[in-house]
């Protein structure tokens, strides 16, 4: 899932980015630097680790150009994330999935690229997931679920067996999604939701068990 014997590089420089340094670091991978999107960040230090280059600049198109350095996508917002995700399919570097050692994610499971699942994370038999996922601590996914691009699932979160989860959904920390479920485009589950019935695309849904909000 993560290769040790090469170096990488993270774009991002929020919580997320350092959150991925330190699950770098308990992989015993080295960090090259962080890539910034905000020339006001470039040069600065963040948990002692430079920020070296702002993405669209010549110093990050040479880094990018270089096989031999890997890249973490590591950015909260899920718009802005598939935005930065667009400009790294432009350059040939391989974007990685980073997974926390303590993780657990079944052999018999598939993960696109991008995704990042932090301590603890459960993923059980032949569930399958996207691209440029946020898999917080303590998660748990359930057989045969499926999840988008572009999600973010925050800590605790509880996906039954055989849910559907669509690109960009936020599922926010402690929620649970029962068995069967299908969580819509862009939908926002609210912290400690239960969630009992299908959420159509772009709703927002909160309570237990979660109600559409109106």
């Amino acid at each position: 899932m993560s290769d040790k014997k090469l170096p990488i590089l993270i774009l991002g420089t929020g919580a997320e980015a350092r959150i991925a340094l330190d699950i770098a670091n308990d992989l015993d991978i080295l960090v090259y630097g962080f890539i910034t999107s905000e020339e006001s960040e470039l040069r600065k230090e963040m948990n002692d680790i430079l920020v070296v280059a702002e993405l669209g600049s010549e110093d990050s198109d040479t880094l990018l150009k270089d096989e031999n350095i890997k890249m973490v996508l590591a950015e909260a917002d899920l718009e802005q994330r598939e935005l930065l995700s667009e400009q790294l399919a432009t350059h040939s570097s391989e974007v990685i999935n980073l997974i926390h050692p303590l993780a657990r994610f079944s052999p018999f499971s598939q993960m696109g690229k991008g995704n990042i699942l932090n301590t603890a994370a459960v993923v059980l038999a032949n569930a399958e997931i996207g691209d440029f996922n946020w898999i917080g601590c303590h998660v748990s996914i359930g057989a045969d679920a499926v999840i988008g691009d572009y999600c973010n699932i925050l800590d605790g979160v509880r996906i039954g067996e055989g849910v559907v989860i669509e690109r960009q959904a936020f599922i926010g920390a402690g929620a649970i999604i029962q068995k069967g479920i299908r969580i819509g485009e862009k939908v926002m589950i609210a912290p400690g939701a239960v969630v009992m019935t299908d959420i159509p695309d772009g709703a927002t849904a909160f309570g237990n068990p979660a109600q559409v909000s109106k």
